[in-house]
């Protein structure tokens, strides 16, 4: 069961593995996406299909016909893997050995939709993948595996998960293995400890140029590629694509948001007498362009971007 790109590698994995059959691949129903707003079929039914699997599309799945149906595939195990839904407690009995789930967090930290994503936000060094049994709480079964990872100094929310989602799809197909043959030790989660890294919205991406660059550099990278973090200019909302840590002598005395060029490089102040350096960067409506490119065509010197 999945949907987004993130279930993508562990599909294949397991398609491709000839130790496990795939009964089904259950995924939401298509949606609208896009500029055009057309008609879009899931990245895990797109793979699917390329892999000829049969799918489920399935919007709701609290119904009793959405139990049967689960039912009669005769699953020995259901794998869930960024779904987007609740599973009910009637599903996961559906199944002898009920639902294991891959996690990008070091749980029980960063229980939620958007672990790596807060991950990069809060600056943690490290990170991991999680396997656990999927219980009605969110994300709070006992651990079945678990492997830790180091997050790499400039990585953002794309990058990491994708990471990830290889990673544990490289882990998956052994412990499936060594759960059905009752080699897996569940270790209970400590939920006293729990964090929780709820979904996030573009507001999120508001940048207040106050903040240590430190600050604003990894939110940046916890919100890079969705849903981005922007300022104002004018009045003209920005989003700034791509940034970079300056720690340069010769960038001093710039107030937070203050834009000054040097050698055709964009940098703005930050709070705490920090400066970042302005990579690539897009006005609403129009295409990204690097640096370079608005320089040349707004004389950037003195003026401020705000939040």
């Amino acid at each position: 069961m999945g949907t987004a790109e993130f279930a993508v590698p562990s599909l294949y994995k397991l398609a491709d593995s000839v130790e496990h059959q795939i009964s089904a691949v259950i995924t939401q129903p298509d949606a609208k996406a896009g500029r055009g707003q057309k008609m879009q079929a899931t990245p895990v039914k797109q793979a699917a299909l390329e892999k000829n699997l049969l799918v489920i599309e399935a919007g709701k799945i609290g119904t009793s016909q959405f139990r049967s149906t689960l039912r009669n595939l005769e699953a020995d195990i259901i794998y869930c893997c960024a779904y987007g839904k609740f599973l009910t407690e009637k599903i996961l009995k559906l199944t002898p050995y009920g639902a294991v789930n891959l996690h990008p967090s070091l749980l029980p930290k960063y229980r939620g939709a958007a672990p790596v994503q807060h991950s990069l936000i809060n600056g943690e060094k490290k990170t991991a993948i999680t396997f656990f049994r999927m219980v009605r709480e969110m994300d709070a079964g006992d651990i079945l595996y678990q492997e830790i990872i180091d997050i790499k100094p400039e990585e953002t929310a794309g990058k990491l998960l994708k990471r990830t989602a290889e990673l544990g799809a490289e882990r998956l197909p052994s412990l499936l293995s060594k759960i059905e043959k009752s080699e897996v030790n569940p270790i209970q989660q400590d939920h006293k400890q729990a964090t929780f890294a709820p979904p996030l919205i573009k507001e999120n991406g508001r940048i207040n140029w106050n903040d240590p660059a430190e600050k604003i550099f990894n939110l940046w990278r916890g919100l890079t590629p969705k849903p981005g973090i922007f300022t104002f200019l004018d009045s003209n909302r920005v989003k700034i694509c791509s940034i970079g840590k300056e720690f340069s002598a010769n960038i001093k005395g710039l107030k937070p948001g203050e834009l000054r060029t040097t050698d055709s490089r964009l940098f703005i102040g930050t709070g705490e007498s920090g400066v970042l350096e302005i990579l690539e960067l897009q006005f609403e409506g129009k295409k990204s362009c690097p640096a370079f490119d608005f320089i040349n065509g707004y004389k950037a010197d003195g003026h401020f971007f705000n939040g």
